[in-house]
């Protein structure tokens, strides 16, 4: 868990890239590291903690002199609370700056999962003791981050809006490719929902749904080998076509064309 230098955990190259499986935490107490998640660059000093949720695509680009820990943990054990809190978020989430006194209980916390994963005494209650443990730390980044992202009184139907519209849009987007649909699921209105979401982002409901689309295919065209027609399926297409229509307009690019860019 506890990572220096080039011994950083999930340290890929642009080749080697990892699909998340798990939550991963890392939390940077010296140097600077710059991280590419879902092909965005993410840069990240000490003091700074920074996540990704399965499904995002990540992986380092370089560091200096990077020491900090690395945590991953079961999607099983985070709680619909916190998910709604990590995953809330329309967009790519960015790093977290906690106080100081947040910043060292995390070390603490982390330092003792650490000391008892790395004890071969099986005790009784560990894993109820880990776990608990792990709760603590997520508390502290769901609470910090809940924070960051807060809303004055009168915005927060719109927040709940948008956090319950992502969670829908994760779900749902294979099938579901309209706005309207969307609303139907929501339970408010096409109008609504529409205006709360380009007020909360700047973009209105149908961006969010073909960046979702493309964001997936983008994934599926860099970590595997499926052919742009497989994808097109995957996705929730009938005509490969009328795909790369839709992720050109979007993207700048076909999918072959980013395909062969980022390889």
């Amino acid at each position: 868990m506890r990572f220096e230098m080039d011994d950083m955990p999930y340290a890929y190259n642009e080749v080697n890239i990892q699909r998340n499986d798990h939550y991963v935490f890392l939390l940077l107490e010296k140097g600077s590291a710059m991280l590419m998640v879902d092909f965005e660059k993410i840069c990240l000093n000490a003091s700074l903690v920074y996540y990704a949720f399965p499904g995002q695509i990540s992986h380092r680009v370089y560091d200096q002199c990077v020491q900090g820990w690395y945590l991953a943990i079961d999607s099983q054990l985070v709680s619909m609370e916190f998910r709604n809190i990590f995953e809330g978020e329309l967009g790519l989430q960015t790093p977290l700056m906690l106080h100081p006194n947040l910043f060292k209980q995390c070390q603490s916390i982390l330092s003792i999962i650490n000391n008892r994963i790395g004890n071969s005494i099986n005790a009784k209650f560990d894993s109820q003791i880990t776990n608990t443990l792990l709760q603590a730390f997520m508390g502290i980044i769901a609470s910090g981050y809940s924070q960051q992202n807060s809303f004055v009184q009168k915005k927060l139907r719109s927040k709940q809006i948008t956090h319950q519209f992502r969670r829908v849009l994760t779900e749902n987007f294979r099938f579901l490719k309209s706005p309207s649909a969307y609303a139907k699921k929501l339970n408010i209105t096409q109008n609504y929902l529409n205006e709360t979401i380009k007020k909360s982002t700047g973009f209105p409901v149908s961006y969010w749904i073909k960046n979702e689309i493309v964001m997936e295919a983008k994934r599926l065209l860099i970590h595997t080998t499926l052919t742009v027609k497989e994808i097109t399926y995957v996705v929730g297409y009938d005509d490969p076509a009328y795909f790369c229509k839709v992720f050109k307009k979007h993207e700048g690019l076909s999918p072959q064309g980013f395909r062969s860019k980022k390889h």
